[in-house]
């Protein structure tokens, strides 16, 4: 993520946790977008999406969990991948 999208995460989180008010946007930014720059926009946001859609902490995320919740769907992603692989092969083998 660069540095406008992390910008935009921070302020999604901000509309989403009315706790969430970082002391100093800009560093908070830089920080953030630092440590989450091998990741995209895409997969954040709906990781982001989801942890507020399921959580029941009042308080937001932090980088780790953030990432967390990215990986995990990147393995549901790698599953779902490998089954519908398994599936195709299946299915081929029948046809033959």
């Amino acid at each position: 993520m660069n540095r406008d999208e992390t910008k935009a995460l921070i302020r999604t989180m901000m509309s989403i946790w009315p706790n969430f008010h970082p002391n100093n946007l800009s560093d908070t930014v830089t920080i953030w977008s630092n440590l989450l720059s091998d990741l995209g926009v895409k997969e954040t946001m709906t990781a982001l999406r989801g942890i507020a859609q399921t959580s029941q902490s009042e308080f937001a995320p932090t980088v780790a969990q953030l990432r967390k919740a990215v990986e995990e769907a990147r393995k549901i992603d790698r599953w779902s991948n490998i089954k519908t692989q398994l599936i195709q092969a299946s299915y081929g083998r029948l046809l033959e």
